[in-house]
């Protein structure tokens, strides 16, 4: 992926998760794009693409909201590079395939940023914590890598350019 769509893909999910979803959801139940993007891209694009994506979602995710710093960026991270380590070999473009990767990355999500808060000295893991927004946020983000699936495909280059 080059340079240019590199940061309009960033741009572009930066507007959509912090502007316009927002309005369609309420503050806590809506699909977490930035996680989106980054599994698929895991899944698709090289190893530089999909840890820049995850560093750029994790910093602007944490300055845009204004939580504790690290509460994104890191899991972010730890999820991109298990994803690369892990599934990049098993990867067969099937929707089936990325809703389950995002299904397992929704939760170890959730997993990954109690332990942040944990060590930052909060305790919010409870039953009704993880039916209340896990579930939902698993569901939502499900729903949402159905739609992003074909597009980030689409801007996969595939060989060298014929120039």
């Amino acid at each position: 992926m080059s340079g240019y769509a590199l940061a309009f893909l960033s741009f572009l999910v930066f507007l959509v998760q912090s502007s316009v979803m927002p309005f369609f959801f309420s503050g806590l139940h809506q699909p977490d794009l930035w996680l989106v993007v980054i599994v698929l891209a895991t899944l698709i694009f090289d190893n530089k693409t999909a840890m820049t994506l995850a560093l750029v979602g994790g910093l602007l995710t944490d300055l845009v909201t204004g939580n504790l710093f690290g509460l994104h960026l890191l899991p972010y991270l730890a999820i991109a590079a298990l994803y690369l380590a892990l599934g990049r070999k098993r990867y067969n473009r099937h929707w089936y395939i990325s809703l389950f990767a995002m299904t397992l990355a929704s939760l170890l999500y959730a997993l990954l940023s109690w332990l942040v808060l944990l060590a930052a000295g909060s305790h919010v893991f409870s039953i009704s914590y993880i039916l209340y927004f896990v579930m939902s946020t698993t569901f939502m983000n499900g729903v949402a890598v159905l739609f992003l699936h074909r597009p980030l495909w689409a801007m996969k280059r595939e060989g060298e350019p014929k120039w």
